[in-house]
């Protein structure tokens, strides 16, 4: 299980209660155990963690749990190891918020709907 989280400028004074790794807010966590226990998926070392901004979407390959699409307010990210390193997954897509993610098995394409942008589809 994975859940997204779209704050933007939260620290530990403004909200000591929030979860937070040493770079900023986490903006993605997964479960391994249907949600009992919960871990940050944000990445913890810089530059390989997702940028603190709002997160929107998270998509994950059917084929190797490890394989997730993160949707940003400035584009896609991927990680191929669980959420410990992320890297830009850009490639034609403009720096624009993407508000939906849809991985297609069948023809090995991921699907991003953004803010004003129309939708991108890019070859994985």
């Amino acid at each position: 299980v994975w859940v997204v989280f779209g704050g933007a400028g939260v620290t530990f004074q403004t909200r000591p209660n929030m979860i937070l790794n040493p770079l900023g807010i986490s903006h993605l966590f997964r479960s391994r155990d249907g949600g009992a226990n919960w871990v940050d998926a944000s990445g913890q070392i810089f530059p390989t963690n997702l940028p603190d901004i709002p997160t929107s979407a998270v998509a994950i390959s059917d084929i190797d749990p490890e394989l997730a699409y993160a949707g940003t307010d400035v584009g896609v990210f991927r990680t191929t190891d669980g959420g410990e390193t992320w890297a830009a997954f850009q490639e034609g897509l403009p720096r624009s918020p993407v508000t939906e993610l849809k991985f297609n098995r069948s023809h090995n394409r991921l699907f991003a709907g953004t803010m004003g942008r129309g939708v991108y589809m890019r070859d994985v």
